[in-house]
C-alpha cells in the first residue's frame, strides 16, 4: 500500500523540507566518517603496519557513527513530537512518519505496521475517515500482533464515535474490552482511557470530562488538551451556552484542523 505526503498546509512543507536537510546532513557526516576511516586505514597500514592500531581506529569510528545515530534518531523523534503535540500539525506529522518510515523498503514489518497505524489514527483526526478505513483494511489483511489488533480496534472505535455511529461504537467497544487483558498495563490504560473518555461525550458525562479537562487544561500536548476541551464543550453545547462558549475560546490555534474541533462551530 502506497502512502503519498500531505501538502496541506505551508507548515507541513517546511517542516518536510527540515527533516530532508537534517537527514542529508548526518548522511554526508556518515560518509564523510567512512572515508576517513578508510584514509586512516592506509595511513596505518603504510606508516605503522600495526594491526592493533587499525582495530583501536575501527573501533573509535563505530562509536562515533553510533553516536551520531542516537543524536539523529533523537533529532528525528523531537521533530516529530513536537508537530504532534504543540503544533498539532497532522499533515506534518504524517508527512514525518512517511519520510522516517514507509519511505524505507527495508523495515522490519513491526514497524512498518506501528506506522501506518499511526497514521492511521492522525487521518481520523483530521476527519479523513476513508484514509483511515483505507490503511486499516489493508492492515488487516496482514499478520498482527494482539497490540496491533488492539490498535485498529481503538482507531475503528473512534471512527464510530466521529461519525455517531453508536451501534458499531458499541460493538466494537465491546469487542475491545476482551481483547486488551492481554496488553501490558501501561497500554491497557491508555487506551481505555481514550474509550472510556469518547463513552463519557456520548453519555454527556460532564463530571467525567472535567476531570479530564482539569487534568490537561495546563499540558503542553495541545493535541490532548485540545481534545480535552472539545470533549468537554461538546457535552455542554445542549445543556450550558455560556460554558460552551468559553471552552471554545481556550482552544489552541494550532487545533483548528481537527476534525472534532470544526464539529463545535
Amino acid at each position: 500500500m502506497k502512502l503519498d505526503y500531505c501538502n496541506e498546509t505551508e507548515n507541513s512543507k517546511e517542516i518536510l523540507i527540515k527533516a530532508k536537510k537534517g537527514e542529508k546532513i548526518f548522511v554526508g557526516i556518515g560518509i564523510t566518517l567512512l572515508v576517513i576511516y578508510l584514509l586512516g586505514i592506509i595511513l596505518i597500514l603504510t606508516f605503522n603496519h600495526s594491526t592493533d592500531l587499525v582495530i583501536a581506529f575501527f573501533i573509535g569510528t563505530i562509536i562515533i557513527m553510533l553516536i551520531i545515530a542516537f543524536i539523529y534518531n533523537s533529532f528525528t523523534l523531537k521533530l516529530i513530537n513536537e508537530e504532534i503535540s504543540s503544533k498539532v500539525d497532522l499533515y506534518a506529522y504524517i508527512n514525518l512518519i512517511i519520510f522516517y518510515n514507509l519511505r524505507k523498503k527495508h523495515l522490519p514489518m513491526k514497524r512498518k505496521i506501528n506506522a501506518y497505524l499511526n497514521i492511521a489514527s492522525a487521518y481520523t483526526y483530521l476527519g479523513n475517515f476513508e484514509k483511515t478505513t483505507s490503511i486499516l483494511n489493508y492492515l488487516e489483511t496482514l499478520k498482527l500482533d494482539e497490540l496491533s489488533k488492539a490498535i485498529i480496534l481503538e482507531n475503528k472505535i473512534a471512527l464510530a464515535f466521529y461519525q455517531d455511529d453508536r451501534d458499531k461504537f458499541n460493538e466494537y467497544s465491546k469487542l475491545l474490552e476482551t481483547k486488551i487483558s492481554a496488553l501490558n498495563p501501561q497500554v491497557r490504560t491508555a487506551i481505555l482511557l481514550s474509550l472510556k473518555t469518547k463513552q463519557a461525550v456520548i453519555n454527556n458525562d460532564i463530571a467525567y470530562l472535567e476531570e479530564i479537562y482539569n487534568n490537561r487544561k495546563n499540558s503542553v500536548n495541545n493535541l490532548q488538551k485540545s481534545l480535552s476541551i472539545a470533549y468537554l464543550a461538546l457535552a455542554y453545547k445542549n445543556t450550558d451556552q455560556n460554558k460552551y462558549k468559553e471552552l471554545c475560546k481556550e482552544l489552541p490555534s494550532e487545533s483548528k484542523d481537527l476534525f472534532i474541533i470544526k464539529k463545535l462551530s
